[in-house]
């Protein structure tokens, strides 16, 4: 077959399909443009999901008349001028691909005013071509509108998500954006309505606060480490607060949100023993590092980045994050004086009932690799009677003890298990109306999820509508549940909902661990009485699979009284 020249116009097909893929990377580009212009406030307006338009305006430095034209050009840019610059760019764009890119599947305007002119130009491309450049009145910043995204590429639409799915993601472009640029304040209108705002402060929790709740953002700490030539600050989530996904986890490097595996994964096992499978902390790092140590030029839409000492880095990160989440001396009033709770797990080592978690979690891990041989084996040797509770530790763990051992519970897995199998006898998807609506705040990301999945929703038993910019009436919940579960079980499900990929099987098996770990079920603090306790555990032997909750963690540890012996040194 003859080698021959691609038309211009296959050309830009081509191009465009490395830089825009839906209306999330119109978005992302057009953004970048902004903040890479000095932008302190951003504007995204979509109808359709962004597939009818995207409109971005700022109030950045403008382009100059005389280059409007020029903009819309293929590989012109005002960011690089030699090769050497490659090496130590800090600018979010750089090739120059990004307006032409968009403009060659959609129809594009683009109007813009630098400060010191008295009005401003603009000029439109549809399918790649341009007219010629008109003034315009308009305020200071840049203003670009694309409409009909894909509109002339049938083969490219018809791979596009529903509205609101395309609008999520355009959500979660914003949400890292606005954290690598909290100095920024950002909107996001979807058809009419604004669903994103952020104050542009500077402070990063307030960024959280902004787009995930005070909530969020309160449940936050602080991360501090240094490197020779480099550091990295930001947020990490308490044990406990961890979410379904990753998708509230953003690492930024020299001001680029960016995507690094290696990272990602150094951060998350800092929290070994801290989280149960299937759970994700959140986080925002920022890390600083030499420009000459990040190469941004190797991804098409500047996602990935490499790193010249990405091992050292990962430690870096690592062992940051895990000081910070090193516990800090704690104590747990008790119900009659002001004594505090310890559990001594090994010979003259006392920690506190807080610190024992981690131990929980080692102990039976060990106890399940030299245990019994089999489940089978397991089940038979549990005593055939629930052993006595003693009492309660710090208000997470009750302990007991039989004939031949002591017993620690962790009083929330228990009560997770015992309601899960409940759920897999019984039908929580009958609606129960309340009397008065409970008022629900969602992110954003959650609210275009529940437009997406309202039906899903009313199949498992709840009735939910729109109450406000980020608030809902829940106005019906599953008949089993006790109304106090649902505040924090309704995003839980929206969450399991956005992640899709699953059947309706596979579904329905997470909307009942979520339901089993978020209804009234016992938590960490809760007080409970010695008969409350006493029920906890013989429910806990009756059930089907004691020895773990629904999302694999151990439900209790037993100690031989050989094996104490052993730990005390008495023989």
């Amino acid at each position: 077959m003859a080698i021959r020249l691609l038309p211009p116009d296959v050309i830009d097909q081509i191009a465009a399909g490395e830089v825009v893929e839906r209306p999330a990377s119109v978005v992302k580009e057009l953004v970048e443009n902004s903040v890479d212009a000095g932008a302190r406030h951003v504007y995204v307006r979509l109808e359709g999901g962004g597939i009818d338009l995207v409109e971005v305006t700022d109030d950045g430095e403008g382009i100059a008349p005389a280059e409007i034209a020029l903009a819309l050009a293929r590989h012109q840019t005002s960011k690089l001028r030699a090769v050497d610059d490659l090496s130590g760019i800090r600018s979010f764009g750089f090739r120059g691909e990004a307006l032409p890119s968009i403009a060659s599947v959609s129809q594009l305007r683009l109007a813009s005013r630098p400060p010191e002119q008295p009005g401003g130009v603009a000029i439109t491309a549809a399918g790649g071509r341009l007219e010629e450049p008109v003034p315009l009145a308009m305020a200071q910043g840049t203003r670009v509108t694309v409409r009909d995204l894909f509109g002339q590429v049938p083969a490219r639409r018809k791979f596009l998500l529903t509205p609101p799915a395309e609008a999520r993601r355009v959500i979660a472009v914003l949400e890292r954006m606005a954290v690598a640029a909290p100095q920024v304040a950002f909107s996001l209108t979807v058809d009419g309505q604004e669903v994103l705002r952020t104050s542009g402060g500077g402070n990063l929790s307030e960024v959280f606060a902004d787009l995930f709740g005070v909530d969020v953002a309160e449940s936050l700490m602080p991360v501090d480490g240094k490197l020779d030539a480099g550091r990295v600050q930001g947020l990490v989530s308490r044990p406990g607060r961890d979410r379904g996904n990753r998708q509230w986890q953003f690492l930024v490097i020299d001001g680029r949100p960016v995507e690094v595996g290696r990272l990602r994964y150094a951060i998350e096992a800092a929290y070994q023993g801290r989280l149960l499978k299937g759970r994700f902390p959140v986080f925002c790092l920022r890390l600083e590092v030499p420009a000459g140590d990040v190469d941004v030029n190797v991804h098409p839409a500047k996602l990935e980045v490499r790193l010249r000492r990405e091992r050292e880095v990962a430690s870096l990160l690592h062992d940051a994050v895990e000081a910070a989440l090193a516990p800090q001396p704690r104590t747990f009033p008790s119900a009659t004086a002001e004594a505090s709770v310890e559990v001594v797990l090994t010979p003259g080592i006392a920690v506190s009932a807080e610190e024992a978690a981690p131990a929980l979690f080692a102990l039976a891990d060990e106890r399940r690799a030299y245990g019994a041989a089999s489940p089978q084996e397991a089940e038979a040797a549990l005593p055939p009677q629930a052993p006595e509770v003693l009492g309660q530790a710090g208000r997470l763990f009750l302990v007991a003890a039989d004939h031949g051992a002591i017993y620690l519970f962790d009083q929330h897995a228990v009560h997770e298990r015992i309601h899960y199998e409940q759920l897999e006898k019984r039908d929580f998807r009958a609606a129960q109306l309340l009397l008065s609506p409970l008022v629900v705040r969602l992110s954003a990301g959650q609210l275009q999820t529940l437009a997406e999945h309202r039906d899903d929703l009313a199949g498992y038993g709840f009735q939910v509508e729109n109450f406000g910019d980020r608030d809902v009436l829940v106005r019906a919940v599953p008949r089993l549940f006790g109304r106090e579960a649902y505040p924090s079980l309704l995003p839980e499900l929206l969450e399991a909902l956005a992640q899709g990929g699953e059947g309706p099987v596979e579904r329905e098996e997470r909307v009942r661990r979520e339901l089993a770990a978020c209804r009234a079920s016992v938590k960490e603090q809760d007080r409970l009485g010695l008969y409350e306790q006493q029920s906890l555990v013989r429910q806990l032997w009756n059930c089907r699979e004691p020895r773990f909750c629904p999302h694999g963690r151990p439900t209790y540890l037993k100690l031989d009284y050989d094996e104490l012996r052993q730990r005390f040194l008495r023989r």
